[in-house]
């Protein structure tokens, strides 16, 4: 009698039922990503773990998205920078740099033209492993007039949750004026 409930059990357990994908599922398998999807997802992780000079970064975060209804790319960096550092550095003035520095780093910085061939915004863009030559030649210029940098700072004076906006700041990308929002004395 033992091995016959034995037999049995390893009888039900070899003949496990298999699972079809429901119809989301099977909906997400079959769209395929589009490069505007996986540029914007390359230039999130690209930033993740961007560092940026004379400041005091502690972490960040990075969101890039797009909105359809406004044509544009927003560019989001929220940075957390100590809170003994904002004594020497105001929020306001970190907002800025950061915004110049990305500015820098995509090439459209006066003085820094040159990188963006490299690392400019739009050849986030492109396919990774091979040139498309069907790609609209105006693509790498098309992308940087669309996109607005958003920079964030979040502020603690114990550097620990819960953090305060202290400044944030926006601005095209090719246009040379910054709009600095000031959200809380913290961190002045």
């Amino acid at each position: 009698m033992r091995s016959c409930v034995l037999a049995l059990c390893m009888l039900l357990l070899s003949g496990a039922v298999h699972a079809e994908p429901d119809a989301s599922t099977k909906y997400l398998m079959n769209e395929p990503l589009s490069l505007l999807e996986w540029g914007l997802y390359r230039l999130e992780k690209a930033y993740d773990k961007q560092t940026w000079s004379d400041l005091d970064i502690r972490s960040q975060y990075t969101t890039a998205r797009y909105d359809w209804s406004k044509n544009t790319i927003y560019f989001e960096i929220v940075v957390y920078p100590s809170f003994e550092s904002l004594q020497k550095t105001p929020a306001q003035k970190v907002c800025g740099s950061v915004v110049h520095q990305i500015k820098s780093l995509f090439g459209v910085e006066s003085g820094y033209e040159f990188m963006r061939d490299y690392c400019g915004i739009g050849t986030y863009f492109h396919p990774q492993y091979w040139e498309n030559k069907n790609s609209p030649k105006t693509l790498d210029s098309d992308i940087e007039k669309i996109t607005n940098i958003q920079v964030k700072v979040m502020a603690s004076k114990n550097d620990q949750a819960p953090f305060k906006e202290a400044a944030s700041c926006s601005s095209e990308l090719l246009k040379p004026e910054i709009k600095y929002f000031t959200t809380t004395s913290e961190g002045h």
